[in-house]
């Protein structure tokens, strides 16, 4: 491809960065996209909003200055989901969008979990939920919509419900592809195997880490199949951050001791471990792009400087102590803790979510 991509604007963008950002093509699609991408997770925190109209009343403008910042930075590929922030993510992000031309960023968005913390892969709910994030996200068309978290759904209605219902949204030019999702990435392929409906791209989460680095063999598969793959979660969901681990998070006892065994080895040297763990991502091979969540133009700026130089000598010392740790770890993730408490009591369960989305 030539050196700038689709989304380049002459004028807008700063042309020597988006030079050296090495855009990859995802999968078969029209999207080529960075290394580091813009998750948007965290958008609606600390966000004033009218009763009356749903718009941000105040709060938002850091978002928005981060946002319209990456764009101009060649960051091109945004992520969003109605589950996060209650749907107001959504919206934040198309706020941030009015000004910024169409052709110069991608939008993904989820379906299968709606902004109530419910989980409803019907054709009913999809077709409800992709108007409702056109409607917040001021859009009308979606680049991509991923079916999010597979695992809670039934398969037989992910197979006849929610890809076909996507596919005709696609055919009719208001999805242009279409994603899966899920934590269990043997699902990830054996929905590829089953879909009549052809999928795009793939999405993963807490398994290109330096805990548990398990994507990596699968990546053949999805190359072989012309699948695009996004990587996300690099730091573990909070595992891999000097802060307080949420009491909610899914990990086993194992995995977590290790964790934070690897942390206070970075602490000691004054080294944050997150520059690790986002490192290790962007270092390896075959992932097409990795979603961080950038709340501000300071993390921003860090992250697009560890892209393109690394890490100092301090930091790659401190990688080899980490690695000694993480090579005796027996246990690596928590496949189907989280999908065991759902089956459990699914109204609980939903509710602990409502928790984690606010």
């Amino acid at each position: 491809m030539a050196d700038t991509p689709a989304t380049f604007l002459e004028g807008f963008h700063n042309l020597d960065e988006i030079k050296s950002l090495k855009y990859k093509r995802l999968g078969e699609t029209d999207l080529f996209v960075p290394p580091l991408t813009f998750g948007g997770a965290h958008l609606s925190h600390g966000v004033m909003f009218d009763n009356q109209t749903g718009q941000p009343i105040t709060g938002h403008e850091n978002a928005v200055n981060t946002i319209r910042e990456a764009i101009k930075r060649g960051i091109n590929y945004f992520d969003v989901a109605p589950l996060y922030g209650a749907g107001k993510c959504e919206i934040v992000l198309g706020v941030a969008l009015q000004p910024i031309p169409r052709s110069a960023y991608y939008i993904a968005t989820k379906v299968g979990r709606n902004h109530n913390c419910q989980f409803d892969y019907s054709a009913s709910s999809v077709l409800k939920t992709v108007e409702e994030s056109l409607r917040r996200l001021r859009l009308s068309y979606i680049d991509v919509v991923h079916v999010h978290d597979i695992e809670f759904a039934d398969f037989n209605t992910l197979l006849t419900e929610t890809l076909p219902v996507l596919d005709k949204l696609r055919n009719d030019g208001i999805v242009k592809y279409i994603a899966i999702n899920c934590y269990p990435i043997e699902l990830l392929k054996e929905t590829i195997e089953k879909s009549k409906v052809k999928i795009d791209i793939i999405q993963s989460y807490c398994r290109c880490t330096l805990f548990d680095n398990s994507l990596v063999d699968h990546i053949p598969y999805f190359k072989e199949r012309k699948i695009g793959i996004i990587n996300a979660a690099s730091y573990g969901m909070g595992l891999l951050t000097k802060g307080k681990l949420p009491d909610w998070h899914p990990a086993k006892l194992e995995t977590i001791e290790a964790c934070a065994e690897a942390t206070k080895i970075c602490n000691d040297r004054g080294v944050d471990i997150s520059r690790l763990a986002i490192d290790h991502a962007f270092r390896t091979e075959g992932i097409d792009t990795t979603l961080v969540g950038l709340k501000d133009v300071e993390l921003l700026n860090e992250n697009l400087h560890i892209l393109r130089n690394g890490l100092d000598e301090k930091e790659l010392e401190a990688q080899k102590e980490v690695s000694k740790v993480f090579e005796k770890l027996t246990v690596r993730h928590w496949e189907g803790i989280e999908l065991e408490k759902y089956r459990r009591n699914k109204t609980e369960f939903e509710n602990y979510l409502k928790g984690l989305a606010q």
